[in-house]
């Protein structure tokens, strides 16, 4: 007994020397320790506490698995934008190539080098890119050329396909395989889909300058004078058509006005365009997407309003 008494004391008279605060803390981390690690007194046997470490060990390896799903979330959801950004790259890049063997090096001599090296930079295509693609197009002896393939599909759907290929017969395989048991298949008059398109320049500019929004009076007074062929209000935005030789030119003239141009190309509008209901565009629309995601396929322009 006078021995336990000795220990007693001692201790009295350590915690006397603590600071409350101090020992308070110390008590309740003991305790919350004690909660989660059980003594080894309490465990039966060490098969016993060989299965609360395994335990253990277990929860912490599935809270890694779980960060880890997370992880592999973010990293597919990256992955999706990433292959859809360089899809794009990829068209711009067929496009600037495709400019390049039609004609000059020289965007202010070549309207369609200028409009896709635009695209480029408005999609903000690295520059160290479009220099390499220009540099080994004008060192390279490239069979690629453009090609068209006319298609048509139910209650007069026409498509007119626009092909970059050195292999036009594998791209006409890839796009019959795209529109399989759609509806959709080549016509066998040449012409004949071509003929219910024409080529325009077309121009979207935003529907004001500076602060000033533009009427469409406005517009039609500058689409006059920057010798547009047909203007047309769009929400926010102003629409400009255009000879598709005079594409550039008239773009130079709109944006001394003042406009803020957020796109300028070359497209085939349909001339008398057609009307789908709602069930019909959601198809078509997937149709055109399996269309598009073809390496050699430029674009795919449907006479639809």
């Amino acid at each position: 007994l006078p021995r336990f008494t000795g220990i007693s004391i001692r201790m009295n008279t350590c915690l006397k020397s603590i600071p409350l605060s101090r020992l308070i803390l110390s008590v309740s981390a003991v305790h919350h320790v004690r909660k989660a690690v059980p003594p080894a007194a309490v465990f039966c046997n060490q098969d016993h506490a060989n299965n609360f470490l395994s335990a253990n060990s277990t929860q912490r390896l599935q809270c890694r698995q779980a960060g880890s799903s997370k992880w592999s979330n973010i990293k597919d959801i990256k992955l999706s934008k990433d292959v859809a950004r360089g899809a794009l790259f990829s068209k711009i890049a067929m496009r600037i190539k495709m400019s390049l063997k039609d004609g000059s090096a020289n965007p202010a001599a070549n309207v369609k080098l200028a409009e896709a090296l635009e695209s480029a930079r408005k999609h903000n295509m690295p520059k160290a890119s479009i220099n390499a693609i220009t540099e080994k197009c004008q060192k390279s002896m490239e069979n690629a050329k453009e090609y068209f393939l006319e298609y048509r599909g139910l209650d007069g759907v026409c498509l007119l396909i626009q092909l970059y290929t050195d292999n036009p017969k594998r791209g006409k395989g890839f796009v019959n395989v795209a529109v399989k048991r759609t509806g959709v298949s080549e016509t066998k008059n040449t012409g004949s889909v071509r003929h219910v398109f024409e080529e325009k320049g077309l121009i979207l500019a935003a529907a004001k300058i500076g602060n000033k929004k533009i009427s469409l009076a406005d517009a039609e007074e500058h689409a006059i004078e920057a010798e547009a062929e047909e203007v047309e209000h769009l929400g926010d935005n102003i629409q400009f058509l255009c000879d598709p030789k005079e594409l550039h030119s008239v773009k130079t003239r709109l944006q001394e006005f003042g406009y803020d141009i957020e796109s300028s190309e070359l497209e085939f509008l349909p001339r008398s365009p057609i009307e789908l209901d709602e069930n019909g565009m959601q198809a078509l629309a997937a149709i055109i997407e399996r269309i598009e995601d073809i390496e050699d396929v430029l674009k795919v322009y449907p006479n639809i309003v």
